[in-house]
């Protein structure tokens, strides 16, 4: 069963500014020069609000809540906990993050503060759904319901009526997320486009589950015709798919499979990671039921492919759990280690008063320690294989959260005009070059990436997102590069390559690209050629784009020599010394 999880109702719930790492950086610069403590408490807030790290976004607001503690001020303090609750959800800590939720709501109930008590209801609620607890967060929901109610915030009744229909959904209670979902159509009478596609989307996947086709199919297409225009392919996508299933389930096979591939093409295209995944595991089955056996195995590797790169919550809580763990057994063992050593100093003390056995003791003596050393070394390489996990572990995750960021970013490209939706696309190319860097990590090792396979994947990431038709020439030799050589120059290919997409078109519309990547005795060779009309070299505008001066910059962060030649086309060439 589908997860369509409803992003633009979590943000409501829990509003917060785009963030800025550049203006939380400027606030922890002057940080320590305020001694007010309610200059330090605003100059946190914002910091919060901008920190891209939720390692760093937590220690700060573990100082709020030392600020707002030595205050005095409970609501401080409760803004504070509501921080800390937001930075645990953001590392996959659910358990830690729903205790903070719980102490903010707790002071929220001391002070009366009904809208930032609803607000945290519906935040916790959200925490126990990601965690799979689906009475609890029926409860919180409908605790933040009650208090909407009392102060008649339709909208908002709305969205959170919406939310319980889909838990009930996701928990399999048909009869009751149907209930749900009317009440949010009867409540909208804004006739609010987002709520009305939801609820009417949603009641038609639940309608389908109990059977009712006719119904579902109504509702289900009503859902994409109002969705579509504004441009959300999260929800159009896992409608349409619905739809296509209902299709086949009637007969109408051929019909039906054109809608399903058609939803499938668009999570490709608009890199909405989880529903590739399910979406073809569905199709691998479809296609398997049909005997097409070829293309089953297709999709059922592209499921596989995708499965990996999402986040695995699980999978972090075990490593957390390891780590624990590891830590406890680690001091068992000093511990172990003391009592044992305690307990041989013993045994020689004993031994020297006895004087015809001192030798055959001591030989014995020896014995036992040559034991427990190499149960220590056995101990030991255990150890370091329990490290290995953890920084494998480690990069799996942060690929995972750059490629939540790259989704957001998606997102938000969505609800922009033209040229700021590019400036956010290129934002996000930058951002999946650094998680293929570390899903390479986390699948090869932990310092050193194979820079052909790498940028092999990076080019037909970028190649699909741009332009699929494109006539796009590779020859990249075996190449292994130290990470930290490896991150900018990934980010150095994906600028370079983007603007060869973008500008190096030919006469029928599609870029003539050719990308190399050869070793020399001495030095590495890459060169990024297309055969667009060639950026003038005597344009200093065209030269100084932010992406060309990221360009710069990190090739004098390489010490690599950069050229550029315009005579056909477009040529870039970097030269990059081995070490």
């Amino acid at each position: 069963m589908y997860r369509c999880w409803i992003l633009a109702l979590l943000l409501l719930f829990n509003p917060a500014a785009a963030q800025d790492q550049k203006v939380a950086d400027s606030l922890k610069q002057i940080l320590p020069e305020l001694s007010d403590d309610s200059l330090r408490y605003a100059a946190l807030y914002r910091i919060i609000a901008n920190e891209g790290s939720p390692e760093q976004a937590l220690a700060s607001a573990n100082q709020l809540l030392e600020i707002g503690e030595r205050i005095g001020d409970p609501l401080r303090i409760a803004m504070a906990w509501e921080e800390t609750s937001l930075a645990h959800r953001r590392l996959g800590n659910l358990t830690q993050s729903a205790k903070a939720a719980m102490n903010a709501q707790s002071i929220y109930t001391k002070e009366g503060k009904t809208d930032q008590l609803a607000a945290s209801h519906a935040q916790l609620a959200s925490a126990w759904v990601l965690e799979g607890q689906y009475p609890e967060a029926i409860s919180e929901y409908t605790a933040a319901l009650k208090i909407y109610r009392t102060v008649s915030d339709t909208l908002r009744q709305c969205l959170t009526l919406l939310n319980m229909g889909e838990v009930y959904r996701l928990d399999e209670q048909l009869d009751s997320a149907i209930r749900y979902f009317q009440e949010a159509l009867l409540l909208n009478k804004s006739a609010d486009e987002i709520v009305e596609g939801y609820s009417t989307g949603n009641l038609g996947m639940a309608y389908y589950t109990q059977g009712k086709t006719d119904s579902a199919r109504t509702l289900l297409e009503t859902a994409i015709r109002r969705l579509e225009p504004l441009g959300d392919h999260y929800s159009v996508s896992i409608y349409r798919f619905e739809l296509g299933k209902l299709f086949v389930d009637s007969g109408s096979i051929p019909e039906g499979r054109e809608i399903m591939l058609r939803a499938h093409a668009t999570a490709i295209r608009e890199g909405l990671k989880e529903q590739v995944r399910d979406f073809s595991r569905e199709l691998a089955g479809h296609f398997h039921t049909h005997g097409d056996f070829a293309r089953a195995y297709s999709y059922q590797q592209q499921y596989h492919t995708y499965k990996d790169s999402l986040l695995n919550i699980d999978n972090v809580r075990r490593v957390e759990q390891m780590r624990g763990q590891y830590q406890v057994d680690q001091r068992e063992a000093e511990i172990t280690f003391l009592n044992q050593l305690n307990a041989s100093r013993e045994r020689v003390l004993w031994i020297l008063g006895v004087g015809a056995l001192v030798l055959a003791l001591l030989s014995l003596l020896l014995y036992h320690f040559y034991r427990q050393k190499n149960k220590a070394n056995r101990v030991l390489a255990r150890r370091e294989e329990e490290k290995a996990l953890l920084l494998r572990e480690l990069n799996h995750r942060t690929k995972n959260n750059l490629q939540m960021i790259s989704s957001l970013l998606n997102l938000q490209s969505a609800t922009l005009d033209d040229h700021l939706a590019d400036l956010v696309r290129e934002g996000r190319y930058r951002v999946d070059s650094l998680a293929l860097i570390h899903q390479r990590l986390y699948q090869q090792g932990f310092t050193y990436i194979e820079m052909d396979e790498y940028l092999g994947e990076l080019i037909s990431h970028i190649g699909e997102g741009f332009d699929p038709e494109a006539n796009l020439e590779t020859e990249i030799e075996p190449c292994t590069l130290h990470v930290d050589r490896a991150i900018p120059l990934a980010l150095i290919v994906n600028e370079l390559l983007t603007n060869a997409f973008k500008y190096g078109k030919n006469g029928n519309g599609h870029p003539e690209i050719r990308v190399e990547l050869k070793r020399m005795e001495h030095h590495n060779r890459l060169v990024i050629h297309d055969r667009g009309p060639g950026i003038p070299e005597s344009d200093p505008a065209a030269l100084k784009s932010f992406g060309l001066n990221l360009v710069y910059s990190l090739a004098r962060q390489l010490n690599a020599e950069l050229t550029l030649d315009t005579t056909l086309g477009t040529q870039w060439t970097l030269i990059l010394n081995n070490g």
